[in-house]
């Protein structure tokens, strides 16, 4: 997977909600793609205000902007956006986790924590958010508790070769050298070919190497973290 389509992969969710009397207010198309963030930004922003009266619908329109300002590094505009999505719709795990990025974004985990927290408390068998919030551990220093997550996202997912590969870094980084080369053979067999990997079980790679990028956010109903440890 590149690392354009991690990005896109990472922040791509969808959302739809009907309205009284069985009409739909639909969010526009352009402001949902996010192949074009610029385009999604101008379609959102007149969506947004137009006012529309569902709060649901509202809520996704910032959502997706806010997607739109995080692939493009806009941090703080991504916040407000997301904010506002969870003031509008605050039990939608979506908005909460891509605001945890957003903030591991602006190198501030310690922000994001809460984030993931409640992400989780809304969709605690996603094991994509457990990564990520392990991710965000690693960035305090707090390995413990990033390995506590990983092994909750294998257990959730024991396919999901991304956690897999991180939790031997972990124990890499604990002195555990010969638990680490099993954790990285196992990952190694759900990604075949995966170079970073390969390294890795084979004891040459760099220590910088051990951490792969953040986790894609994924959407509702896919299988989070088979196999997607980045190049």
């Amino acid at each position: 997977m590149t690392r354009s389509a991690t990005i896109s992969a990472f922040w791509l969710l969808l959302a739809s909600a009907a309205l009284p009397g069985g009409a739909r207010a639909e969010v526009p198309p352009d402001c949902k793609q996010l192949n074009k963030p610029d385009l999604t930004v101008e379609s959102c922003t007149r969506f947004i205000e137009a006012a529309p009266g569902d709060k649901v619908e509202l809520a996704d329109a910032h959502f997706y902007r806010g997607t739109a300002f995080g692939m493009q590094k806009q941090l703080d505009q991504a916040i407000a956006d997301f904010d506002k999505s969870i003031e509008l719709r605050p039990d939608w795990s979506p908005a909460h986790a891509n605001r945890a990025r957003a903030y591991v974004g602006k190198d501030e985990p310690a922000r994001a924590i809460p984030s993931y927290d409640r992400a989780i408390e809304l969709a605690p068998r996603d094991s994509g958010l457990y990564v990520n919030r392990a991710l965000a551990y690693i960035k305090l220093k707090d390995s413990d508790r990033a390995l506590q997550d990983f092994e909750r996202a294998i257990e959730i997912n024991p396919r999901n070769a991304f956690a897999i590969f991180n939790a031997g870094g972990i124990h890499e980084r604990k002195g555990d050298k010969d638990r680490a080369i099993a954790e990285y053979r196992k990952a190694l067999v759900l990604a075949p070919g995966n170079k970073i990997i390969a390294e890795a079980s084979s004891g040459s790679a760099r220590s910088s190497d051990l951490f792969a990028p953040e986790h894609p956010v994924q959407a509702p109903g896919a299988a989070a973290g088979e196999g997607d440890v980045q190049e």
